[in-house]
């Protein structure tokens, strides 16, 4: 197994040495590591990355611990003044410790830094041989077990939070700084309210942010936070103002953004009314194959079902599986989009589009409105989300699921026809900005084009059988055959998009964007600033 696929398999990112200098920087803000009163221990040392940034003469009072032999033996050699020993931080009890950390961690009068990049993954099933550990999916360590016992449910299957919930045992109430390099899911993620609940509520003393691609290994475009804690200090998270430097891939510095943390009542996923289920119904994979192979299918709608909205999480994580569908989507995520919740299902999938994704925004959170929405803002959202490349929804004849045969209708169909569509009545009766017209009249050219040269199309593919054939359909089969031209049409949906935009943020779902002001004060990465005079 190469070093690269063993980091993929245990979530272990060896921490780039300027990003640990920079850190380091950041520590000496509000630690003095010249204290002799001062101790610290990395507990998820791995080889030693984030140790190499520290002083010489500090590493006689630092304990570094991991989890494989073979990295304890390279850091006793790289740092021979320091106390390397083998500890598996998720798993071990005290009695495992060297008695000298014991005797140190009982000592009142100490000070503790925690110095950490602990893994990142979930997994679900950890297990530890000679030369190697694997995880798959969850966790299952004598933490997460203590963590499932309290109550802390989903989020006790990531390991990062379990070294939350490991440290917060050791060390609240002791004199103790938490430096910790993370994604930033529990400040403000849904699934990691339960830490805020229960324990995390450490008052912040400043960091930074980073994109996750500098680890070697990583994948996914999202960003990673240095952040300072106070352990002997607490404060809601909710009520503290968390605000971070940003550095780009090289560390140039690109301005500060804040990082709000609301509860889950504040949140964009609970405002959207989900009609109960009953109906059995094909549920759809993807715009034109029935999902019929998942062991968890939820293959139910509701009465009056118009169409399908994914929308899993409350993240840019998930815009990418933010869509419309004409049938249930086949896995968790979905709701049935009814008459009573269609303005606002087409609401939150044109907020969870609108602002394109970003390494930067990756765990924001959509929230609430926090002012009432008006009419011109609901019908363009409305419009947007017919016409956006999301909107998968399709018409479908003669389709076989468990022993009966459906026709899926595309109620999303804007044009009046051989029967009525919920969209195409909508249209007719809403009062449209002139973006909106334009737009509107933009997509009817296309439709035009499809229908005047439907004969030369590859129905089959797309499976196009019936006059309300859907978005996804139409652009599909006109682009397959070289007969797309939607340039106009793109330019007026852009026009729209930039319009709305603005409006996200001025009406509460989206906060802040990156606030761009004078480079942080931290010295340039690739060398470590002298100590600062001691904190008062």
């Amino acid at each position: 197994m190469t070093k690269r696929e063993r980091r993929q398999r245990t979530g272990e990112f060896y921490t780039p040495l300027p990003i640990a200098r920079l850190g380091l920087q950041y520590i000496q803000r509000v630690v003095d590591l010249r204290s002799d009163r001062l101790r610290m221990w990395d507990p998820a040392a791995g080889t030693g990355n984030l140790e190499q940034a520290l002083p010489t003469e500090f590493l006689s009072r630092c304990y570094i611990s991991t989890l494989l032999d073979e990295d304890v033996d390279h850091c006793r050699q790289a740092f021979p003044t320091a106390t390397a020993f083998q500890y598996d931080y998720l798993n071990d009890d005290d009695r495992k410790l060297p008695s000298k950390i014991r005797a140190e961690l009982d000592d009142a009068t100490l000070e503790w830094l925690i110095f950490v990049n602990p893994p990142y993954a979930m997994a679900n099933n950890f297990e530890r041989r000679a030369d190697r550990v694997d995880k798959t999916s969850v966790s299952m360590t004598a933490i997460r077990k203590l963590m499932t016992a309290d109550g802390l449910g989903a989020v006790s299957r990531e390991l990062c939070a379990q070294f939350l919930y490991r440290l917060d045992r050791q060390f609240r109430g002791r004199r103790a700084t938490l430096a910790l390099f993370s994604k930033v899911n529990y400040i403000g993620s849904s699934n990691d309210q339960p830490l805020r609940d229960r324990f995390f509520d450490y008052k912040f003393k400043g960091g930074f942010l980073f994109p996750a691609k500098i680890f070697d290994g990583t994948r996914g475009n999202f960003p990673v936070g240095f952040l300072m804690w106070r352990l002997d200090e607490h404060s809601p998270l909710s009520d503290q103002d968390i605000r971070l430097d940003v550095f780009d891939e090289r560390l140039n510095a690109l301005g500060v953004k804040k990082i709000y943390s609301a509860p889950r009542g504040e949140l964009l996923n609970g405002w959207l009314e989900r009609p109960r289920a009953t109906k059995k119904f094909p549920p759809l994979s993807s715009a034109l194959k029935v999902g019929d192979r998942n062991k968890d299918r939820r293959d139910r709608i509701a009465e009056d079902f118009i169409a399908s909205l994914m929308c899993n999480g409350n993240d840019f994580t998930h815009q990418i599986k933010t869509s419309l569908l004409s049938a249930p989507y086949v896995s968790a995520g979905g709701l049935s989009i009814t008459p009573s919740n269609f303005e606002r299902a087409m609401v939150v999938h044109a907020v969870r589009h609108l602002e394109p994704a970003t390494w930067l925004n990756d765990k924001d959170q959509f929230y609430r409105p926090t002012k009432p929405l008006p009419t011109e803002f609901v019908n363009d959202c409305v419009v947007w989300s017919l016409f956006a490349r999301s909107n998968n929804s399709t018409a479908l004849s003669n389709v076989e699921y468990e022993g009966a045969v459906y026709q899926i209708k595309n109620q999303l169909h804007p044009w009046a026809g051989a029967e009525d569509r919920f969209a195409a009545q909508w249209l007719s009766t809403a009062a449209l900005s002139t973006e909106a017209q334009s737009v509107l009249e933009a997509a009817r050219k296309i439709y035009e084009t499809f229908n005047a040269r439907l004969s030369t199309l590859d129905r089959k593919k797309f499976r196009i059988t019936t006059w309300d054939a859907g978005w996804y359909q139409v652009r599909g089969a006109l682009k397959a055959a070289g007969l797309l031209d939607d340039r106009s049409f793109r330019a007026e949906h852009e026009k729209l998009r930039r319009k709305l935009l603005p409006q996200i943020y001025s009406l509460g779902f989206l906060r802040d964007r990156l606030l761009i002001t004078p480079a942080p004060s931290a010295a340039p990465p690739n060398r470590v600033s002298p100590p600062p005079p001691s904190p008062s």
